[in-house]
């Protein structure tokens, strides 16, 4: 195989059907440098950005399967060193709060708590070993490793209120389980375990490297694996080195973890069913702390996906009070693999479309939050963009992705376009609109992802709110420059028409002139703007004679003091109201056209003339006061054909 000339997508395809590490060698060959020197800019450091390009191409070795359609993975492996990277020092920053918590917490403590952590720690082990997994978990998660409860919720996958709740219940029982074994101590048992743990970290344990060399060769020994170690990489990335490790040794460390994690949980687990039975006490009295949580349909298993449905529904009606925070807990806790597992069993369930459609949006808030992200929503539903509601859902979804990522979401979109039929009256709205003011030049990009023939539709969703001064302005700007020229002017008009301010009544005529003022719009864009003026006050047709009269006069001046050669024809314009007007409004046509002689402010009733004896009549009248006689003959005959 020429490496040189074989695409990403067929070297990636290797390594995934024939596992060929040659193949997989030669990607990592063709983008380490990429990868590592992404990665040593975000970070400014040579060990970090040697670690993060490591990870990366784990992660690519292990997500091969999903990314073989990729025609060039330059792209993806970019984000992923900077995204690596980035949680690299977010975790370094972290261990550096810690650090400085722990100090604080002993130095708080003091003494006092020097005693106490003596007092309970012959029995706190085995204390620990009797509660519920999930309960000594949230305890070591806080206290062993000092995080903070947000960082707890990130870690086990639920929300913060949640995390909260466990880790007080769990210290709750943990200090029942104490004071039953005869530990006595006043202040607080938070500080003491932080302090005390802390302290314990300073103690001499055999080194990390001894420790982790005796398991790896026990593993090697066991199944004949060989591991690589992050030095080996460093060297090969830093160096330039054309001897590259196999793709094996890249995974073996993350195959040989997994490993090691799953042995170790069904050692705790044997610890706790034997600490469970050498606790010979009688059972603790059941109180608000440790009563049985009310219980959902999203608690068993199978989950009856109907049953949950129904309880999503009434869960703001009459029931248990804390029945709907229950399911909403539930949710919150379900890692993303089981959000992933409920869409394919939701789809298979046989529901309704309602119901179906209530359990995938309510799905969506975990698969785009935390435990995955907005994108997976898009990919997973686009194709059901023109159904239903889901165009405004999928526009919220992919107004988060431009906030977190805009160079990947209109990548996407701009792959996508083609499958979303319709893009105005929801999906855009609130991604695009916010951007006219905080950042033009992102919104363009946006309207550059979309076809130029379509880019005037994805704008008209504008209805759904009144833009700001900066937005307008943004709106103008964008407009200029990413429209196609038969669409700009109309676009440009659009902010003054009856929804732009977001009460169903046209602009008022000083809002207009603020309007194009603070846009500068040229001769041609106020002409535009005057005459969808115009056609926004179409109403104005229906008013008796005298208020007719007096709002056109308004109307009239309004135009002069800003574009005099086109008064005649706004006045026709507006005094037509799209379909002839009315009688009073067709007779103050006719007597500004005899002063004016002006055949502007007859041809709109001409164009809307609708074929009634009475229009006839009238639209006969208008053709004969045009002063072009070359217009004259040609309307009076085409009424002529009409009426045969």
């Amino acid at each position: 195989m020429n490496d040189s000339q074989t695409s990403d997508a067929e070297l990636l395809a290797a390594w995934v059907r024939q596992r060929d590490e040659a193949a997989f060698c030669a990607v990592v060959n063709r983008y380490r440098h990429l990868v590592y020197m992404a990665a040593r800019r975000t970070c400014g450091s040579d060990t970090m950005a040697a670690d993060a390009s490591q990870l990366v191409f784990i992660l690519l070795a292990r997500k091969a399967g999903a990314l073989v359609e990729h025609p060039s993975l330059g792209g993806w492996l970019h984000v992923a060193a900077v995204r690596t990277t980035r949680d690299l020092i977010d975790k370094a920053a972290r261990e550096a709060r810690k650090i400085r918590r722990m100090e604080q917490e002993q130095t708080a403590h003091g003494p006092a708590t020097d005693d106490a952590w003596g007092e309970l720690r012959p029995v706190l082990d085995e204390v620990l070993a009797a509660l519920p997994e999930k309960d000594r978990e949230a305890i070591l998660l806080r206290f062993f490793r000092a995080l903070s409860v947000k960082e707890v919720a990130g870690v086990l996958g639920i929300a913060t209120t949640a995390a909260q709740k466990r880790i007080e219940r769990a210290t709750e029982r943990l200090r029942g389980g104490l004071l039953r074994r005869g530990c006595r101590f006043a202040g607080s048992l938070s500080g003491v375990l932080l302090a005390g743990f802390a302290s314990d970290a300073q103690a001499a344990v055999p080194a990390a490297s001894l420790l982790a060399g005796k398991g790896i060769a026990a593993a090697q020994a066991g199944a004949g694996v060989v591991s690589s170690s992050t030095a080996a990489f460093t060297s090969a990335m830093t160096k330039g080195s054309s001897a590259l490790l196999p793709a094996a040794l890249l995974v073996t460390g993350g195959v040989w973890l997994f490993m090691q994690f799953q042995a170790i949980g069904k050692l705790e687990q044997g610890n706790a069913r034997l600490a469970a039975g050498l606790a010979a006490e009688p059972p603790a009295p059941i109180t608000m702390a440790n009563a049985k949580p009310v219980t959902t349909a999203l608690d068993e298993e199978p989950v009856d996906w109907f049953e949950v449905a129904r309880q999503l529904r009434a869960s703001n009606a009459s029931g248990p009070v804390n029945a709907s925070g229950r399911l909403e807990e539930r949710f919150a806790a379900m890692e993303l693999e089981e959000v992933e597992r409920a869409f394919e069993e939701v789809a298979m369930a046989g529901l309704n479309p309602g119901d179906r459609d209530l359990l995938e949006k309510r799905l969506c808030q975990e698969l785009g939050g935390a435990k995955g992200g907005p994108w997976l929503v898009m990919v997973r539903f686009v194709a059901l963009i023109n159904q239903g509601n889901w165009k405004w859902t999928l526009g919220q979804y992919f107004k988060n992705w431009m906030d977190v990522n805009p160079d990947e979401a209109i990548a996407w979109l701009a792959r996508h376009v083609d499958g979303i039929p319709t893009l105005q009256w929801g999906f855009l709205d609130v991604s695009l609109h916010p951007l006219l003011a905080t950042s033009p030049v992102t919104a363009g990009r946006l309207l550059e992802a979309i076809p130029p023939e379509r880019r005037l539709e994805s704008m008209r969703s504008l209805w759904n709110g009144k833009l700001s001064d900066a937005q307008q302005i943004g709106w103008a700007a964008v407009v200029r420059r990413h429209l196609p020229e038969a669409d700009r002017l109309k676009a440009i008009a659009w902010p003054t028409m009856n929804w732009s301010d977001g009460d169903g009544r046209p602009m008022e005529l000083a809002g207009i002139s603020e309007y194009m003022e603070r846009i500068e719009a040229t001769r041609e864009e106020r002409e535009a703007c005057l005459l969808i003026a115009a056609e926004e006050r179409m109403g104005y047709a229906s008013l008796p004679a005298s208020t007719l009269t007096e709002r056109v006069a308004e109307f009239r001046n309004w135009v002069g003091g800003h574009e005099p050669r086109l008064v005649e024809k706004a006045t026709g314009v507006l005094l037509s109201g799209r379909s002839g007007g009315s009688l009073e409004a067709a007779e103050l046509a006719l007597r500004y056209h005899a002063e004016s002689g002006d055949d502007e402010l007859l041809l709109p009733f001409l164009t809307y003339f609708d074929g009634t004896e009475e229009k006839a009549e009238i639209a006969r009248r208008f053709a004969e006061q045009l002063t072009d006689g070359e217009l004259r003959k040609i309307h009076l005959e085409k009424l002529e054909e009409r009426k045969r």
